[in-house]
């Protein structure tokens, strides 16, 4: 609001008296390109206030549709979301009183008090006296009418029985209101100075009472019966015999992670008293409560339970657990990073929620189990190790010793045998450990992991990173904060190694480690994903489970619009679609892949060996990271959220990088002077424009073709699946009443949608009402660098920069490896024949013991290493053949040829010349998906389906016969649905003549030999059948096929147009197959290349015999 302009001041009648205040947010000053989405939800929110509050005389609009100036209608909103939930409906009970200044609305809450008020249009989120007013006299009215009909005073409820079981809503005009602070969340004025007093009506107290009495009643009924009470409709739920009883404080509820847990859990309770333990299985991770409201978070059925089963009331502090059916909550997961991440979200569930439960003594726990199990068989031996930490100090202890054990990773509590849980569980006083609230250091710890406001000193905290850091499992308590920062900061890392791509090979880690599998085992025939995903884990070493893989690969093999510009693997079966936005693909077990062809170009062989690679379990595992031949961050783009971080790269076309790369070699252009690129996606026919008032974000626009008043939409634009779109479309025509209906259409494998509006609209209006278009952004580029660190990249041309520099520095250390291993081949060559040349001369002597001839070889060969000598001695007597000398005479030339060669080159020579060997690949390549495109129109698209794709300037239809003659619409064929002829001159002259040799022949034994023509029918079949089999081959042209084929026709026709005939020609005595048949012998007689039928269309000779 730095920039502000002088205000308008116009004459105005009477009635009209009010004043227009328009402002922008100065979003550059925020550093922000937009407003975000919970500033507009914020804005929103504020306007339907407005409306609730103000009067009908005043008309609220947002975003100009009016809204209704309703209290009531503002209170449906609410208990409509609810409803969702809920069997029936909640029920409003609506009063106003003293003119409007008192508006009341009640409905029912289940177990806890809630409220929306307002004070003079003011939103008092925490309420106030005003609210305090109205619940005072509902209350006591509810309480003292059931109370009248209970003879036992013990049973009698109280005001906050009642209270508890009430969700009002109050609007309030009060004079002179004092709240308690800016924020104004409370009305703190004094009841008596309100200005007015609101006396709700006998009948609407009546009303309440009446609907409220039986919840109010049933939770009093259940408070009586105690914690005694039991759970049910839980489903997987084991519930302690003893929780909500007497013994309560003793239960431990148990949360384990996943279904296959539970077993182990409940054979390990054998061997304690199990009558105090319970067993709830979670379905994995829960969400991260921290960015959820109250609302959302009860609809989460887990969340819900988990509630249930202890008792806890949303709101209330607890200072012990004298009230909950449960006195301690042991959470038992994997000892994996995936399980400490378990952990902490259910710590943060309980610190969001119920606060006060983690400073309660032994309430929160964990269960440790084992990680890693080693065997030794010889010594029978079995040591179990609790932590990566632990199991690493071990084998670095035992050296050389630890070939002797076997290694077991227990992914997963299911892994342990029934006698392992017994023993886990029969070692609780050592397992069980105690979380701890310790202070301000606790809460600091936990907002740091959690809290959305923490993310900039998150990213700080993961940037001072130590991988060293871990866990001591040896102590029995554990403080929150050293939870948080011994144990969950290496998940937190581990998340944004998983979501976060690097920026020289642009892949993510589970992506590498199945590049590196696809290397090692030489991918190139088709496997199975199921099958190739184990092989995957027990190679790379993958901890995880095999389920993301498989998800991965088939990501990585997904070739529809908007998923990869180039698929690393090859894809046979059913990998989605764009449609459907890729989760139409069919199950693992189904699929299969293989290395795509163009994979070996961007990832040299030869570059294999120059890697850094990790190390896991004494065993290397896939490099620190791929340098490619070009970015493939920018082929592919990428996508991910981390922990403190995300992550958006789009996709670019990779000749526009190689473009810039060759230049960037030729010195050329300056990363500052680069050809611009904007977002490109393989095959995607619609609009992609750069929004004019930022360099950094892109406008996506699907393809449109409008006729009168009907709009064809034949692409959505990229990121927008079907479905979706099915769902925008349903929104748009329920508002918007400028179009009356839509209709799902199936073309050519394609979904087109057609929406009939009511006036003509323009191709830009329309792209904006239907919501055809995406925005995509450059401006949330993290990627991992050099050194490990996440960093964020301003321009695509940054990410050129850093990219160049180390694949250039590889080409240079490529060049030196190549050279060295040159010149030791060469040297390898040259003392080779120096030997047998000694030997030829007699120089050295052979036959002796190998002491003395190592003598010699010292003396001839100075210059030589041991293991030369041990080369040469391996010098068999094939070698010494003359034809083998010169043969190894002419590797070594060849050799020295090569050095030459490589070492007049430069490492950006190197560099340009596989850079061409890729586009000549990649050309291939997208012929082949062309064709395959192609192949999926091979049919006329249906009438009216059409689109900016299937254009006749795209697709050349076949309009007329060979006689020059029009064809009707329907008959034409699309050029790509023909095969291509091959003409080979000796293949076509051979068939042709001894085609038409056996037609003569046949000819002449059906005039001389009436015993033969059964025999010439069937040459005559066979030969017709040869014309189908010759022209699609390709040996033959269209012409010579239907020659032949007529002349056999003809041959036919000679011995008649019986039964007898049509049974030979077909294998049936069809009707309507000796109708055509008889067509084609009259057809003979007179035209050769056209066959009339009696619909009126037209049979092309080439055509007549595909159909047969």
């Amino acid at each position: 609001m730095r920039l502000r302009t002088q205000p308008i001041i116009e004459e105005c009648g009477e009635e009209e008296n009010w004043t227009r205040i328009t402002f922008k947010p100065d979003l550059a000053k925020f550093n922000m390109i937009e407003l975000e989405s919970d500033m507009i939800a914020l804005m929103k929110k504020r306007v339907f206030d407005l409306a609730a509050c103000l009067g009908s005389n005043v008309e609220v609009k947002f975003n100009g549709q009016s809204l209704e100036n309703s209290f009531i209608k503002y209170v449906d909103y609410y208990l409509k979301v609810v409803s969702k939930t809920e069997a029936e409906p909640l029920l409003s009970l609506h009063e106003k009183v003293d003119n409007g200044r008192w508006e009341v609305c009640v409905s029912f809450s289940e177990g806890q008090f809630q409220q929306i008020s307002f004070v003079n249009g003011i939103s008092t989120i925490k309420g106030g006296t005003h609210v305090d007013h109205v619940t005072d006299l509902i209350s006591k009215y509810v309480m003292e009418s059931i109370n009248k009909k209970k003879r036992k005073k013990k049973n009698h409820v109280k005001v906050a029985d009642v209270k508890n079981n009430m969700w009002v809503f109050v609007n309030a005009l009060i004079d002179n209101p004092t709240l308690d602070s800016q924020t104004k969340e409370t009305l703190t004025l004094d009841q008596s100075k309100f200005g007015s007093i609101c006396e709700l009506s006998e009948d609407f107290l009546e009303k309440v009472y009446v609907e409220i009495d039986e919840l109010v009643r049933f939770g009093k009924d259940i408070k009586q019966l105690g914690r005694s009470s039991r759970i049910l409709n839980i489903p997987k739920l084991s519930d302690a015999a003893e929780a909500g009883g007497v013994n309560s404080e003793l239960c431990t509820l148990i949360l384990t992670e996943g279904d296959s847990a539970k077993p182990l859990v409940e054979v390990g309770l054998n061997v304690v008293e199990k009558k105090y333990y319970g067993v709830y299985p979670l379905r994995g991770k829960i969400r991260n409560v921290s960015t959820t409201t109250i609302d959302e978070l009860m609809k989460n059925t887990e969340l819900k339970n988990i509630k249930r089963i202890l008792g806890l009331e949303l709101g209330k502090e607890y200072e012990n657990v004298d009230t909950l059916r449960y006195g301690h909550v042991m959470i038992m997961t994997d000892q994996d990073l995936d399980g400490s991440h378990i952990k902490g979200l259910l710590i943060n569930f309980f610190h969001s929620c119920w606060p006060s439960l983690l400073k309660i003594e032994s309430f929160l726990q964990c269960f440790i189990t084992p990680i890693i199990k080693v065997t030794n068989n010889e010594e029978n031996r079995v040591e179990y190790f609790d932590s990566l930490h632990e199991y690493e100090e071990w084998r670095k202890s035992m050296r050389l010793k630890v070939k002797e054990w076997s290694i077991n990773y227990l992914k997963g509590l299911g892994s342990s045998t029934k006698e392992e849980g017994e023993k886990y569980f029969g070692e609780i006083e050592n397992r069980l450990k105690v979380f701890i609230w310790e202070g301000v250091e606790d809460q600091k710890a936990l907002e740091l992991a959690f809290s959305k406001k923490m993310e900039n000193k998150r990213k700080e905290w993961l940037r001072d990173y130590e991988p060293s850091y871990h866990l001591d499992l040896s102590v029995k308590q554990i403080s929150y904060a050293r939870f948080i920062k011994e144990e969950f900061v290496h998940f937190s890392m581990l998340d944004n190694k998983r979501s976060i791509a690097s920026v020289f090979d642009g892949i993510k880690t589970t992506q590498r480690k199945i590049i590196f599998c696809s290397f090692q085992k030489n991918l190139t025939e088709a496997i199975k994903v199921s099958e190739f995903s184990g092989n995957v884990s027990e190679h790379s070493r993958y901890r995880h489970g095999v389920q993301s893989i498989h998800g991965t690969i088939i990501s990585m093999a997904k070739d529809f619009v908007g998923s990869n510009n180039i698929n690393l693997l090859m894809p046979s079966g059913i990998f989605g679609t764009h449609d459907e936005g890729g989760k139409d693909a069919a199950k693992p077990r189904y699929l299969s892949v293989q290395l795509a062809p163009i994979t070996r170009y961007l990832f040299p062989e030869v570059d294999d060996s120059l890697l850094d690679y990790l190390e896991v379990d004494d065993r290397l595992v896939e490099p620190r990271w791929y340098v490619p031949i070009l970015p493939l961050v920018l082929v592919n783009g990428s996508e991910g959220i981390g922990t403190g971080w995300s992550s958006f790269v789009p996709k670019y076309d990779p000749r526009e990088i190689v473009t810039n790369l060759k230049l960037l070699l030729d010195n050329k252009v300056t990363f500052g002077s680069m050809v611009p690129m904007k977002p490109w996606y393989k095959g995607f026919g619609g609009e992609i424009d750069e929004v004019p008032t930022s360099n950094t974000s892109y406008i996506i626009s699907g393809v449109i073709e409008t006729e009168e008043t009907t709009v064809r939409i034949t692409e959505l634009p990229v990121g927008l699946s079907a479905d979706m779109y099915k769902k925008t479309l349903d929104s748009i025509l329920s508002k918007d009443d400028s179009f009356e209906k839509y209709e799902c259409k199936q073309c050519n494998g394609k979904i087109i949608f057609e929406v009939i509006m009511k006036e003509k609209m323009a191709d830009d209006v329309l792209l904006e009402k239907l919501k055809l278009t995406t925005k995509v952004n450059t401006s949330n580029m993290h990627l991992f660098d050099g050194e490990g660190n996440i960093k964020k990249y301003n321009s695509i041309e940054e990410i050129l920069a850093g990219f160049y520099r180390t694949r250039l520095d590889l080409y240079v250390k490529r060049k030196k490896a190549m050279e060295d291993a040159l010149e030791q081949q060469i040297s390898e060559k040259e003392i080779k024949l120096k030997f047998i040349r000694h030997i030829a001369e007699r120089k050295i002597d052979v036959h002796r013991k190998k002491p003395h001839v190592l003598a010699d070889l010292r003396k001839a060969f100075p210059e030589a290493t041991e293991r030369d000598y041990d080369f040469l001695l391996s010098v068999t007597i094939t070698d010494q053949l003359l034809e083998k000398f010169n043969e190894i005479c002419s590797e070594k030339d060849k050799l020295e040829k090569q050095l030459i060669e490589l070492k007049g080159s430069t490492a950006r020579s190197l560099w340009r010349k596989e850079l061409d060997e890729f586009l000549t690949e990649l050309a291939k390549q997208d012929k082949a998906y062309q064709e395959a495109q192609g192949r999926g129109k091979e049919k006329a698209p249906p009438d009216g389906c059409g689109g900016r794709n299937t254009t006749a300037a795209e697709d050349t239809l076949i309009n007329q016969d060979s006689e020059g003659v029009e064809l009707p619409p329907a008959n034409r064929r699309s050029t790509r649905s023909r095969k291509p002829v091959i003409y080979k001159d000796h293949m076509m002259s051979i068939a042709f003549t001894i085609d038409l040799l056996a037609v003569s022949v046949s000819s002449t034994l059906f005039a001389t030999c009436v015993e033969m023509r059964p025999l010439v029918s069937l040459v005559a079949f066979r030969l017709f059948m040869s014309a189908s089999f010759l022209r699609y081959s390709g040996f033959i042209d269209a012409a010579c096929s239907a020659a032949l084929a007529v002349a056999h026709l003809s041959l036919l026709q000679q011995w008649g147009t019986s039964q007898l005939a049509n049974t030979i020609f077909y294998g049936s005595t069809s009707p309507s197959r000796s109708i055509l048949y008889r067509k084609c012998v009259e057809s003979a007689k007179c035209n050769m290349t056209r066959i009339e039928l009696p619909q009126g269309g037209i049979w092309r000779a080439d055509d007549l015999i595909h159909a047969v």
